[in-house]
């Protein structure tokens, strides 16, 4: 047993199971007991072998039971007065009185190989929005520096915030373009995704990526204040991207994170946005389902964008007084 343990500790195997010397007669008759130990350091594998494992077990029981209540009636005489069909079904309902049936129910858009692409074609539209995103802000003012054409922007009649806005805007495009991209790609390997112009949940869609744009380009902009180059600014937007996408349920499904993390992601703007989208294409949900979390997402996105402006205009100060 010490050995099967340090083998499953040491995930040289994903599960192992204890029987008792004696486990068939005790089985034959009464009951017995079986140890189980499972490697826990992989969440998603740890619930697909518990749950492999439990049906196994399951199937296990009720064949034994079926067995132990057939051979025992085999000594009942047939001529007691009593029907054995009753008898029967009494004993197979104190071996198993609820029996389930579970039947899968997926969602129309990813039943098919084409309904799974298109879920992963938005997944990969949550990438370009924060790597992208961050990206694009977090160099606005710094590239400008860099590349030594700050001094010549300054020296125009136009301001920091008509600046910013007209960066803003072609950020915001680059992204919906990079966005439309990622779907046309989904279309090619055979992605199933709709969109119908005259039902005004497909427009909330188009909104909901603009508004992830702002939010991702506010972030960015706030990444600015604490990066000295251009290529230090982009790095932190690539590493900070990677980690807030595992909370963003592009990787992964959010019922399979930790639990900080899933609370992490409850409260994470870039999460509203791409379960926004899933919600629109797949689930085909009715506009008023997603407009809570379309509202919350614009307050955030604004806010944060607000913050980054505020940012933006700090730093571009403190560079045309060098």
């Amino acid at each position: 047993e010490s050995k099967l343990i340090e083998d499953v500790r040491n995930h040289r195997i994903d599960a192992g199971m204890v029987i008792p010397e004696d486990f068939g007669e005790k089985v034959f008759y009464g009951s017995s007991n079986l140890t189980i130990y499972v490697y826990a350091g992989d969440v998603q594998r740890e619930q697909l072998v518990n749950g492999m494992l439990s049906r196994f077990i399951d199937i296990l029981n009720s064949r034994i039971s079926k067995y132990k209540i057939e051979y025992s009636l085999k000594y009942i005489p047939p001529d007691i007065g009593v029907d054995l069909d009753l008898i029967r079904n009494v004993l197979y309902g104190i071996a198993k009185p609820v029996n389930a049936s579970v039947h899968e129910v997926k969602p129309k858009s990813i039943a098919s190989r084409g309904g799974l692409i298109g879920w992963y074609t938005f997944g990969a539209i949550g990438m370009v929005m924060l790597y992208t995103g961050f990206d694009i802000g977090s160099i606005m003012i710094i590239r400008e520096r860099d590349l030594g054409t700050l001094n010549r922007i300054l020296s125009s009649p136009v301001s920091f915030t008509e600046i910013l806005l007209g960066k803003t805007i072609g950020g915001v495009l680059i992204l919906c373009l990079s966005a439309f991209v990622s779907v046309l790609v989904g279309l090619a390997f055979g992605a199933e995704i709709y969109w119908n112009p005259l039902n005004i949940l497909d427009w909330l869609l188009i909104l909901d990526i603009i508004l992830t744009a702002i939010f991702t380009i506010g972030v960015g902009l706030i990444i600015s204040l604490f990066a000295k180059s251009s290529s230090s600014a982009s790095g932190v937007s690539v590493v900070l991207g990677l980690i807030l996408s595992f909370i963003t349920g592009i990787w992964l499904p959010k019922w399979m994170l930790p639990k900080w993390m899933q609370v992490l992601a409850d409260y994470f703007p870039a999460t509203w946005g791409i379960e926004v989208i899933r919600r629109i294409v797949i689930f085909r949900v009715e506009y008023v389902e997603v407009l809570p979390d379309i509202f919350k997402l614009f307050i955030v996105a604004i806010a944060t964008y607000l913050i980054g402006a505020y940012i933006y205009n700090r730093v571009a100060r403190r560079y045309a007084e060098e």
